[in-house]
C-alpha cells in the first residue's frame, strides 16, 4: 500500500531527518522514502530584504549517466527573480567549494557553490537572465575564489529538479508558484 504524508521539520534538520524516514523505510521493507525536501526563501543581513521577491531553486544529485539520486535538497536563492514561472530549470552543474558571490544594488545576494570558477560563473549567468534588470544596475561580484574549510563540499554533480517563487519573501511561507522538472 503506497501512502503519502508531508512531514514538517526544523530548518536545518532536513537531512537528519530524511535519512532517519529512509532508514525507517528499509527497516518496514519498503525500497524507497522519497521526501519533498522543504525550501524557504532566505533572509540576508537587513531584515527588510526578508521581503523582497525571490525563487528557491532546488538541485539533486545525478549520477553519471544522468540519473537522479535522492532528493532535490541542494539549493541556490535567487533574490529579485522575475514572476514569471520558468519553463526549463537552471543548467546542471558540479558543486564543490568554490564559492561565488554576487550582489544585486539592494545588497541581496546570489551565492553558488561550485568546482571551480568557469561552472560557477556559467551558473551565475544562467542566474542573471531570471533577475529583475533594475536590480542589476551597479550589481557586482564580490567573490569569487576557492574556500577552505574543515569538510569540503561534495563535488557531485547536480540537476535542477524545482523552483519555488515567493513575491513577498518571507512575508508568506506558501509560495506564489512551485515548478518541478
Amino acid at each position: 500500500m503506497n501512502s503519502s504524508q508531508n512531514v514538517s521539520v526544523i530548518l536545518g534538520t532536513e537531512l537528519s531527518e530524511l535519512l532517519k524516514f529512509q532508514e525507517i523505510a528499509q527497516i518496514q521493507g519498503n525500497a524507497v522514502c522519497n521526501i519533498d525536501v522543504a525550501a524557504c526563501p532566505d533572509g540576508w543581513l537587513l531584515r527588510p530584504e526578508w521581503h523582497r521577491p525571490q525563487a528557491v531553486y532546488q538541485f539533486a544529485q545525478i549520477d553519471a549517466n544522468g540519473n537522479i539520486i535522492g532528493a532535490p535538497k541542494y539549493k541556490i536563492t535567487v533574490p529579485h527573480h522575475i514572476a514569471t514561472k520558468p519553463t526549463t530549470g537552471l543548467p546542471n552543474y558540479q558543486r564543490g567549494n568554490w564559492e561565488t558571490i554576487f550582489v544585486l544594488n539592494d545588497n541581496s545576494k546570489v551565492t553558488i557553490h561550485s568546482k571551480d570558477a568557469t561552472n560557477g560563473n556559467l551558473m551565475l549567468d544562467a542566474i542573471k537572465l531570471l533577475i529583475d534588470p533594475t536590480q542589476l544596475t551597479n550589481a557586482y561580484l564580490s567573490k569569487s575564489c576557492l574556500v577552505v574549510t574543515d569538510t569540503d563540499i561534495a563535488r557531485i554533480t547536480v540537476k535542477n529538479r524545482m523552483a519555488k517563487y515567493w513575491s513577498t519573501g518571507a512575508k508568506n511561507e506558501v509560495p506564489d508558484w512551485v515548478e518541478k522538472w
